[in-house]
């Protein structure tokens, strides 16, 4: 076989490319493909691997997305649409020419042209990275960054964004910080009455991103005073960590780099919370923000039995400000339910022990529940019966990601948000 792992031809990682799309959620089988060790290096965090790999190839077909402008019968979007139906929602051939209305010949030809797109697209940043890692410190700078890429997306899969009280958590804290203050010569000011009553966040990715910062200002100079306050704006709001030098000669230290200090780690945090850190240094200490937009994030309750479409919604929104969380019955709904208010609900038909069509009712019969927006999402062709029963939209499976986003767009923040790690 011409080439190897580490210099492929590109005939080579084009058949590769083929492979890894036929097996995207196959975590086992991508941990100990030849195209991730290309792509990631020799990293040992196997577990994490083949989702890094998947992330990379997820990321090479969101480049090739036609703009918006582009006509919907174009090859782009041909194209880019069978990339979508075969290896994100995993369409069998037949059922992909049958939803994308092609012939079995040009289906397998745009099909083969596409993966070629992609190959290239992958070969390219490929290349790229491979001249990054020879400018400095290739083997540990790409495994800090893989790492942190991985964590982000981790976290953004599993963070809550529910109402954390900051006065609690901040008292939660106390104890804490005091312990990182013993051997330094530093003072840390809680200022509560600024705080804002309440942040929507998860609270444990808060407290880590508090403390990473917080350890941070600590070490940053020799003789300081830290404070943390709360700040609120018309369009933001957010937490403040402020440290100012106690005596005029005092230096600030010199600041490690960000890849190497819990700064770097604070911004994956608070990306994982949709939220940003801005940071300031000057000769007499720094500023640092915790910041997210006033309005909370919309939050999407997906009721259905199979968990895949909570993924599969997830990564349709990514890059809005929402959270995806997912009940596999009638009865696990109404517990998400009792613990938080959903902004819109995606409701199946087929599910265990009580259909969805009864729980449509339920749910508008109900006071609490029934000026909630429900959209029913089925194989049953009955958009008619689901809007007489109250439903506000109708998606039919298997839900591409134009018409998703098409069907929430009346619900979806304005102005998207980049995705964590961007």
């Amino acid at each position: 076989m011409p080439g190897d792992i580490a210099s492929p031809t590109f005939e080579q990682f084009t058949r590769w490319v083929h492979e890894v799309l036929h097996h995207l959620y196959d975590s086992a089988y991508l941990q100990t493909h030849p195209l991730t060790r290309l792509m990631l290096g020799d990293s040992e965090r196997t577990a994490r691997r083949s989702q890094d790999l998947r992330r990379v190839v997820l990321d090479a077909m969101r480049a090739l997305r036609p703009s918006d402008d582009a006509p919907a019968q174009s090859a782009d979007w041909r194209g880019y649409r069978i990339l979508e139906v075969r290896y994100i929602e995993g369409l069998s051939p037949t059922d992909a020419m049958n939803e994308l209305a092609l012939g079995r010949s040009q289906f397998f030809h745009e099909q083969g042209r596409v993966v070629q797109a992609l190959a290239s697209e992958l070969w390219t940043g490929c290349e790229k990275a491979r001249e990054q890692d020879r400018a400095a410190s290739p083997r540990e700078q790409n495994a800090w960054q893989t790492l942190m890429r991985g964590e982000a997306e981790r976290l953004s899969d599993s963070a809550s964004r529910d109402a954390v009280e900051t006065a609690a958590l901040l008292e939660e804290l106390r104890p804490i910080v005091e312990s990182l203050t013993r051997t330094k010569s530093v003072s840390v000011r809680f200022d509560l009455s600024r705080l804002p009553a309440v942040l929507y966040a998860d609270r444990v990715i808060l407290r880590q991103a508090l403390l990473c910062l917080v350890s941070h200002a600590i070490n940053l100079v020799s003789a300081e005073i830290i404070e943390v306050r709360g700040f609120a704006g018309q369009s933001e709001i957010g937490l403040c960590v402020r440290s100012s030098l106690t005596d005029a000669d005092a230096k600030p230290s010199v600041p490690v780099q960000p890849d190497q200090s819990g700064l770097a780690v604070c911004r994956q945090l608070m990306a994982a919370m949709r939220g940003t850190l801005d940071l300031k240094t000057g000769s007499s200490g720094f500023e640092a923000r915790l910041t997210w937009p006033v309005t909370p994030p919309g939050i999407l309750l997906v009721i259905d039995d199979n968990q895949d479409f909570v993924g599969l919604f997830r990564r349709y929104l990514a890059g809005y400000d929402w959270e995806v969380r997912g009940a596999g019955s009638a009865e696990q709904a109404r517990q998400v339910m009792a613990e938080m208010r959903p902004t819109l609900i995606i409701l199946d038909v087929l599910l265990p022990k009580e259909d969805g069509w009864e729980l449509l009712m339920a749910l508008r019969a109900d006071d609490h529940t029934h000026d909630i927006p429900i959209i029913v999402c089925s194989v049953l062709k009955e958009p008619h019966l689901a809007r007489s029963l109250g439903a506000s939209a109708y998606l039919l499976k298997p839900v591409a990601q134009r018409a998703f986003l098409e069907t929430l767009a009346p619900w979806l923040h304005p102005h998207p948000i980049p995705p964590p790690g961007c």
